[in-house]
């Protein structure tokens, strides 16, 4: 039974996920500098800029039109170099991360003349990600360490004992410092020198990004799923546990909505508000996406992409449009329950479509049920009518013994299971 079970969610969930639709067909928008490697939104000026493979452009939103930021010939230093990673920080500094084959570069005036990062003592390629501490600190990310500067990129230091295979970095309310990397989330000491592995429910497993919205929630991507801290980044839930989809990199817009790009087998774009998941599907064949998508959120509501195949991609005009349009799920949905384990309570989130395949009337019969290991009915948390929209469901076990149970959706053709533990 418990094999019947577990292939009939992953069945589940493979269907709804392909069932999803995506409201905009994202718009292809040619770099003059070619296919764009990496991409970076900076708020203060309203402009996007674009990492090539030998330079970088700048994007006017407003008016649709490039500037080639490292235009001076004199210092065509990064003709050959492939941009990972960029970063502006507070002082107005540019950073530039680079692959393998090149080092990395800071200028500091306005990126026209740039300067090669070098040191006796470290390499700097492979930056997968740069971080600006709220106390000016800068960090690069690469996989073999963190580097950091502390004068806006005049000097710099390797933090001795760091993880390496950084994928992300973050700070929260305490200034204290957490490293995703390829082995899990890793918490640094005051002075940076002792790291310790922040505890995350699950196996351990590659965090890939990370996100804070205004309420100073964070978010990891996560390989296999997405997770959710209310506690400045020390305990950790799952919102999604998906298994083959990975947020590879995340974005919050500034309605606090959370989008990520998932991939493994094509790019979706999804969203959580208050933990219900909508997924967004970007045209198959048409737009499949590399594993490492990149998002970037702009203050009018766009969000930008990359692809491999396609460079990049507006993937959304207007977030709050979309939102207005979407707000009641474009499918069926079963959230995972949270928190998981749990004891003696925990919450189920569900949704009733108003649009999409499974569309029915407005009215639905609706069964959310429990059972046990061997199948058999351990609770009945919904059984009536609902009219579409998102529900909420507490439910408390006193009684029933510690282990691993299902919960399953029930609505006219519609069913999708779920798993949860139970701790005594």
């Amino acid at each position: 039974m418990n094999l019947k079970i577990n292939k009939l969610f992953f069945s589940l969930s493979m269907v709804f996920l392909i069932s999803s639709h995506y409201s905009q067909v994202p718009t292809k928008i040619d770099c003059p500098g070619g296919m764009p490697t990496g991409l970076y939104f900076h708020s203060k000026t309203n402009l996007l800029y674009a990492g090539c493979w030998g330079g970088i452009w700048e994007y006017n939103i407003t008016n649709n039109s490039w500037r080639e930021v490292d235009a001076d010939p004199d210092s065509n230093i990064l003709a050959n170099a492939k941009i990972m990673e960029m970063h502006i920080d507070s002082k107005g500094v540019f950073y530039a991360g680079c692959d393998a084959n090149t080092q990395s570069y800071v200028s500091f005036d306005g990126g026209k003349k740039w300067k090669q990062i070098e040191s006796i003592h470290f390499t700097l390629q492979n930056v997968y990600c740069i971080y600006e501490h709220p106390n000016g600190s800068v960090y690069f990310g690469t996989n073999s360490g963190i580097i950091k500067t502390i004068d806006n990129g005049h000097t710099w230091t390797k933090l001795s004992n760091a993880p390496a295979s950084v994928n992300c970095i973050f700070s929260n309310s305490k200034s204290e410092i957490f490293v995703g990397t390829s082995t899990g989330l890793f918490r640094g000491s005051s002075d940076e020198s002792v790291w310790t592995r922040a505890s995350l429910p699950g196996f351990i497993k590659p965090v890939l990004s990370s996100a804070r919205d205004a309420h100073g929630n964070f978010y990891l991507g996560i390989d296999g799923g997405l997770l959710k801290s209310t506690s400045d980044g020390l305990s950790w839930v799952f919102l999604e546990n998906s298994g083959n989809w990975t947020p590879a990199k995340l974005a919050v817009a500034n309605n606090d909505i959370l989008y990520g790009v998932y991939g493994y087998k094509g790019s979706f774009l999804g969203y959580f508000d208050e933990n219900i998941l909508r997924w967004f599907a970007f045209p198959v064949g048409i737009y499949i996406g590399p594993y490492y998508s990149t998002l970037a959120y702009c203050s009018n509501g766009v969000i930008f992409g990359l692809s491999t195949v396609h460079g990049l991609l507006k993937i959304i005009d207007n977030t709050s449009n979309l939102l207005e349009d979407d707000i009641i799920s474009a499918s069926f949905f079963l959230s995972q329950n949270y928190p998981n384990p749990f004891n003696p309570s925990t919450t189920i989130e569900y949704s009733i479509p108003s649009t999409g395949t499974e569309r029915i009337s407005s009215l639905n019969h609706v069964t959310l049920k429990v059972y046990d290991l061997l199948g058999r009915e351990a609770a009945t948390l919904v059984d009536g009518e609902k009219s579409l929209g998102n529900y909420k469901v507490e439910w408390k076990s006193f009684s029933l013994p510690s282990g691993v149970y299902y919960y399953r959706l029930t609505a006219g053709n519609f069913s999708q299971t779920r798993k949860m533990v139970l701790l005594r």
